[in-house]
């Protein structure tokens, strides 16, 4: 059977005031990591440092896809890491604006420029090609997050089309919002079928803001899912969002 796991997980930026400093929060986010052993998983809100800190710690076993970018050190970055024995055919960064191509470039009143990582990978037992792609949508305006949606849509159809795709990141908005519902639309699927729950953003376990923000969706013709995972801890936070992944097979035998 050929299968493959994805996560995603926003890692908040490095920040001196939070409880769980990152010089903590990043040794235990690699033994999650060696843990569940996803395949390939998104990023969010990673300063170059940190991306650089979490890379040096998975100690070669995951490849970190930067090559094709030029880091202002003071932004946040989605990124992707994907396992070393998977080939890496193609990836780009697109800005989710109303032009992708324009590095820090943003558009519907976000508040900040957005970013989309895209790649296009294989492995050595399977025969097709994956499109995946980490996201990060605004946080403040709420009619930007569907526009950067749709954005993100038009370019990794451009970019790979007709491929199996997963995408993996943090959409600042709940199942049933129009954001998500732009997503749906437009054939990807969710491994929760758009329910509330699971929470995935908990503030550092502050229970007020518990909320679903965080998503692997993922569209294919050869691939179904398999399984699905949430880590659900209370205390050693690695970060103030929790581990997503969801795992898929072509079901051969």
């Amino acid at each position: 059977m050929n299968s493959f796991k994805a996560a995603t997980i926003n890692l908040r930026y490095e920040n001196e005031e939070d409880q769980d400093a990152w010089s903590e929060r990043k040794t235990r986010l690699r033994d999650l990591l060696f843990e569940r052993r996803p395949d390939f998983f998104a990023t969010q809100e990673g300063r170059q440092s940190q991306l650089y800190d979490l890379a040096q710690l998975l100690e070669g076993d995951y490849v970190l896809l930067d090559q094709h970018r030029a880091y202002d050190p003071l932004r946040m970055y989605p990124c992707l890491f994907v396992q070393k024995d998977w080939q890496v055919l193609d990836t780009m960064d697109r800005w989710l604006s109303e032009t992708p191509e324009v590095s820090g470039s943003k558009s519907f009143g976000s508040c900040w420029p957005k970013l989309a990582v895209l790649a296009k990978i294989k492995s050595a037992n399977q025969k097709s090609t994956l499109a995946i792609g980490s996201f990060h949508f605004d946080n403040e305006c709420t009619e930007a997050r569907p526009k950067q949606a749709q954005v993100l849509l038009e370019e990794i159809a451009k970019a790979y089309p007709g491929e199996n795709c997963i995408l993996m990141g943090d959409a600042n908005d709940d199942p049933k919002s129009l954001t998500l519902e732009v997503l749906r639309q437009d054939g990807f699927c969710d491994p929760w079928t758009w329910a509330e729950t699971p929470i995935t953003y908990h503030a550092f376990g502050e229970r007020k803001y518990y909320s679903r923000i965080d998503y692997i969706l993922f569209k294919s013709s050869s691939y179904g899912l398999r399984a699905k995972y949430v880590d659900d801890r209370e205390g050693d936070y690695y970060s103030d969002h929790y581990y997503v992944s969801a795992s898929f097979d072509d079901g051969s035998e």
